[in-house]
């Protein structure tokens, strides 16, 4: 093979090797981005649950101070 033979084929693999960077950059950003999402949507839930759960905290608290101390009465059919 001549010299510039081998310069064509090593610009070559170097034009594709940059084309391959690109495409995995963009395969990360996009990645990253669809991670990001998910990580806000886990949040959000949690944020949530966490709404739920006070709000049952605060409906267990007040039935428990409003409602007195009941006797428990079996019930025979």
């Amino acid at each position: 093979m001549e010299k510039s033979d081998l310069k064509e084929i090593l610009n070559a693999l170097k034009l594709h090797s940059k084309h391959i960077d690109q495409k995995l950059e963009q395969m990360e950003k996009r990645m990253e981005e669809r991670m990001d999402k998910r990580f806000e949507q886990v949040d959000q839930r949690f944020e949530q649950l966490e709404e739920k759960c006070n709000r049952l905290e605060e409906k267990m608290a007040s039935s428990v101070s409003i409602v007195p101390k009941q006797k428990k009465m079996l019930v025979f059919f």
